[in-house]
């Protein structure tokens, strides 16, 4: 799979830092409250890359996936989701893995928090891979057991492992 080409284990968080907002804040925050959680989220994603992958400027890194969620939800739903955005912010095809076991409020179409975030970022002229890249993901995200597997990995190894052979983990 291509994920594992440009995922590793440095790239992989098995327990964000990201908290969902307390009541306190909810209501403080009222409509924005998503949009605010939302820019903390993806504010976590690129702390966490510029410490572990090849990125230029990490606030024009933030504002580019800021504007690519702004366009449309980045959610897919079944608690998965795939912040995705090609920039001139990184210097080659780059795969993140996230994971928040109390799950996020990300705006996804179920309704239901995100626990699993892929994270892909390539530049604008490496169209092809970053493509193949984001079907894979989405195919694999499709499926309803792939949730219950990735909050049950207790390393990042089990995570890599997952995507070099999902084949192995699913029961047909």
């Amino acid at each position: 799979m291509q994920i594992t080409r440009h995922l590793a284990n440095e790239r992989i968080r098995m327990e964000m830092r990201t908290r969902p907002l307390s009541d306190e804040e909810a209501e403080e925050l009222g409509d924005r409250g998503l949009k605010v959680l939302k820019e903390r989220i993806l504010g976590e994603i690129v702390e966490f890359l510029s410490e572990t992958a090849d990125v230029g400027n990490a606030k024009k890194l933030l504002t580019d996936l800021i504007h690519r969620e702004r366009k449309a939800c980045t959610a897919v739903g079944r608690g998965l989701a795939i912040p995705h955005v090609r920039t001139q912010n990184v210097k080659g095809p780059t795969v993140a893995f996230l994971r928040s076991t109390e799950g996020l409020d990300f705006g996804a179409p179920d309704g239901q928090p995100v626990h699993v975030f892929l994270v892909l970022l390539a530049p604008p002229w490496d169209d092809k891979l970053y493509l193949k890249i984001y079907r894979e993901a989405a195919e694999l995200f499709l499926r309803d057991d792939v949730l219950p597997y990735l909050l049950s990995a207790e390393t990042e190894n089990d995570v890599l492992n997952f995507f070099r052979h999902p084949e192995r983990y699913f029961w047909e």
